[in-house]
């Protein structure tokens, strides 16, 4: 078989539930010299399915997208790093991220729904796919659907959604790491076979199959697993809003849709109608209101402000508004700098239009940006007049003079002047006062 398939699941950090690491047990027996790209088939083949489709992309929008601007995102499956395929039987990170900032940067899109039905997966290019999903429910509303199952991986991408809801026979959880190690030195030993391993370096064999696991390299992998599962456990807890500790003593269980909401796991149970019922009638009402509305600081409400007068007053309300233009004024820096960021990183190169509307229309952090930028397709570079979709946008924007911010002697002519006034013409309540 394929030595690839049996690199990404033997002496790797695993996410998986408990049930679907069992079926690793069956790895090192399937059939050699087959093709790599039929394994897959092959596999389903045996196992009494007919036929494997494995999708790749066209032109076409990579998600359908229902009445009401609902994009669905499916993760199905075993999870890969380094895949760019979706399908119902395994589903790569890349593809997720790659679907995830197309619908993004999608106007016909209001809002993304992740479809999750998985047993997790590779640990390695998990993280990185929960930190773009996460990051970008800041931009659309995210709410996953789990169908059936989201466990370890699954569970991990299922939590970076804004809400998660469950189908009455769904199961969650599982949040915790493996690795699998197989040790053929006996049965090579029954049938006669020596394994001679020559290297250089004391541990270039470590965890090799063909003899017993020294304690020490034990040890060594226990550790992995443990710095791992510390990253799985502070992400789902960042993601959920929970006490580390109290994901740390679900002890890597797996629980039903109801157990999963009362351990704050999951936020509803919903078959599929009502969940796409609900969804509809939530973006119904963001649209309605102009978006998510402002939270308003209770400390500065009418009614709850302290009642101060005279000189006591007056010094407070200059120290106020003092700090107020100093935290302003560093705010617009800040935001400048992670504009500027976006739109001259290395990942925009060809997708200017994407970078634009990450770098003046969402909150993303540039390392989120650029990973959104890294897994999203090129872009048309330009119209039949020559001009670029960038300048084609830019058009019909009003300029402003924004200033150079501290630090900031002059622009270039070409730094993107008019994308950091369309910023603070859309965010005038970020701009410093006065």
């Amino acid at each position: 078989m394929d030595i690839q398939i049996l690199e990404r699941f033997q002496h790797q950090p695993l996410l998986m539930s408990r049930d679907a690491a069992m079926q690793l047990q069956y790895l090192p027996h399937a059939k050699t010299n087959r093709d790599p790209d039929d394994f897959l088939c092959q596999l389903m083949a045996e196992s009494g399915v007919d036929s494997v489709k494995l999708l790749s992309f066209d032109e076409r929008k990579p998600y359908p997208v229902l009445d009401g601007g609902i994009a669905i995102v499916s993760v199905k499956g075993t999870l890969y790093a380094g895949e760019h395929y979706w399908g119902n039987y395994y589903t790569g990170y890349e593809s997720i991220e790659m679907r995830y900032a197309r619908a993004l940067a999608d106007p016909d899109v209001k809002g993304i729904v992740l479809d999750i039905n998985s047993s997790g997966g590779e640990a390695a290019g998990c993280l990185e796919c929960g930190d773009v999903l996460f990051a970008g429910r800041s931009t659309k509303p995210v709410w996953a659907h789990v169908k059936h199952k989201a466990y370890s991986a699954g569970y991990w991408t299922a939590s970076s959604a804004d809400k998660i809801y469950g189908t009455p026979s769904s199961g969650l959880g599982s949040i915790g790491v493996l690795v699998a190690h197989f040790d053929y030195s006996k049965m090579f030993e029954q049938m006669g076979v020596g394994v001679t391993l020559i290297s250089a370096g004391k541990h270039k064999t470590d965890g090799n199959p063909y003899e017993p696991l020294p304690d020490a390299v034990k040890e060594k992998i226990e550790q992995n697993v443990e710095r791992t599962n510390d990253v799985f456990v502070a992400a789902i807890a960042r993601n959920r809003g929970l006490d580390e500790q109290v994901i740390r003593d679900l002890e890597a269980d797996t629980f039903q849709i109801d157990q999963a909401i009362e351990l704050g796991l999951a936020d509803g149970k919903k078959t599929a109608q009502e969940f796409y019922a609900d969804f509809l009638q939530h973006l119904s009402q963001t649209t309605t209101t102009g978006g998510i509305l402002a939270m308003t600081d209770d400390a500065n409400s009418p009614g709850n402000k302290p009642d101060k007068t005279g000189a006591d007053a007056e010094t407070t309300a200059q120290t106020s508004t003092k700090a107020n233009e100093q935290s302003g004024e560093q705010a617009r820096t800040a935001e400048r700098e992670r504009i500027g960021s976006i739109l001259k990183c290395e990942e925009a190169e060809g997708k200017q239009k994407l970078a634009n509307h990450l770098a003046t229309s969402t909150d993303l952090s540039v390392d989120a940006a650029k990973a959104v930028l890294a897994s999203a397709a090129p872009e048309e570079t330009a119209s039949a007049d020559g001009s670029s979709l960038l300048e084609q946008a830019m058009a019909g924007e009003k300029s402003a003079d924004v200033g150079a911010g501290p630090g900031e002697d002059s622009l270039d002519a070409g730094d993107s002047l008019d994308a950091f006034a369309i910023y603070d013409q859309a965010h005038p309540s970020r701009a410093p006062a006065g």
